[in-house]
């Protein structure tokens, strides 16, 4: 009889420890399968150009933050190495936007390789096809396309923020097309 009490005693510990360490598993797992799109409730968004930098900034006003890889002209994407922080970024982000188009395959795979992550490939927003123009942010419609798809991604990583997605998207483009007459009435001012 003693031996069976000595048994249940050690067994009972035993039985407790596994359940508190299958309970930290279980959260640890919720917690990596929730990391993207709460931190804190703010969206993290990587770009690998900074033109697309600007524009995601607009959208997401104070509900992210935007991370532009490539900030300076001088760096040429197609030969861009990425390092072990620009990956951990990559893999941390909740929205990616990549130029694609064969222009920064790196930033192309390393969206692919966040599987969690809602991507914009512009390249995709303009079915490029091998061997046309890959500059995409020279095409007079790229500020609507990419602000669009970042209203549709940044809705679906925050639902209840869409009025305040679209009115930011809206604000940006106003202020764009205000910028173009502006450079319209100069560049007429000039040859004129």
């Amino acid at each position: 009889m003693r031996t069976q009490r000595n048994s249940w005693a050690l067994l009972i510990p035993a039985m407790i420890v596994l359940i508190l360490i299958g309970v930290v598993i279980v959260k640890g797992l919720q917690s990596s399968t929730n990391m993207h799109a709460t931190h804190g409730n703010r969206i993290k968004i990587v770009t690998s150009l900074n033109t697309y930098g600007e524009m995601a900034k607009a959208v997401v006003g104070n509900k992210g933050s935007v991370t532009s890889v490539l900030t300076k002209a001088t760096i040429d994407p197609h030969d861009f190495e990425p390092t072990a922080t620009t990956a951990r970024l990559y893999q941390q982000a909740d929205v990616i936007i990549s130029n694609g188009g064969g222009y920064d395959a790196w930033s192309t795979k390393l969206a692919q390789a966040n599987e969690q992550a809602k991507a914009i490939n512009v390249g995709q927003l303009y079915a490029y096809q091998d061997g046309e123009n890959e500059h995409f942010w020279y095409k007079a419609d790229v500020t609507k396309r990419v602000t669009q798809a970042l209203v549709k991604k940044l809705t679906q990583a925050q639902p209840t923020a869409q009025a305040y997605f679209e009115h930011n998207a809206q604000a940006y483009l106003n202020k764009q097309n205000h910028l173009n007459e502006v450079r319209t009435k100069v560049g007429q001012l000039l040859a004129g």
